[in-house]
């Protein structure tokens, strides 16, 4: 699978850019959020503080297929 490069930071309160909001909206219901922060150089607190902005969630079935549920 090809991840956009989004760079090689940690910094959570840096803004986020519209390729990595489309990334995180497209991504997140069905991957798992860990795998989501280490692509994109970010802590796992901040792809949940940002998901639950944007309203995203992941559901139950969700949560079972990537291991979770």
């Amino acid at each position: 699978m090809q991840f956009p490069d989004f760079g090689n930071r940690n910094i959570d309160s840096e803004s986020w850019s519209n390729s990595e909001i489309d990334f995180l909206k497209e991504k997140f219901p069905t991957m798992d959020t860990v795998y989501i922060a280490k692509e994109m150089g970010r802590t796992v607190s901040n792809i949940q503080a940002k998901a639950c902005n944007l309203g995203l969630k992941k559901t139950k079935k969700d949560l079972k297929f990537i291991g979770m549920g």
